[in-house]
């Protein structure tokens, strides 16, 4: 009866909404390089990088939360960031990035959805300039 509240707390990083764990990563790093990235997760925490065919750069890492954190690049800059979620985002989180997509409306998008292939709901942010 009272394990309601349990699913919310594993999306949250460090006590912290994750949506608002995703807003400050987008405002941080996209548009950066990926030393940048590597920088900022540390070299210990990059746990997957891949390169697909059309040249695109993937940087997999893994939040304290076992959420996913994934980087997309082109051209050696940051254009995507995605949180694979652990449970569907609270009421909370959607509003948040509601919000931050109103106000940033010229530079970024900010979505959720299901992965139907990482089998997860995930919030991202990609930019609308690079």
């Amino acid at each position: 009866m009272f394990n309601i509240f349990k699913n919310r707390d594993k999306n949250r990083v460090n006590g912290t909404f994750i949506s608002d764990y995703l807003c400050s990563l987008t405002l941080k790093l996209i548009g950066k390089s990926k030393i940048d990235v590597v920088q900022f997760l540390g070299e210990d925490n990059v746990h997957k990088e891949q390169r697909d065919d059309s040249g695109i750069i993937m940087i997999y890492s893994v939040l304290s939360n076992k959420c996913i954190l994934g980087f997309s690049l082109e051209n050696d800059r940051v254009y995507k960031i995605n949180i694979y979620l652990n449970h569907k985002p609270v009421d909370d989180d959607i509003q948040n990035l509601k919000v931050f997509d109103i106000s940033h409306k010229e530079e970024y998008l900010m979505y959720s959805q299901y992965d139907e292939g990482m089998k997860r709901f995930l919030i991202g942010s990609e930019s609308r300039i690079y």
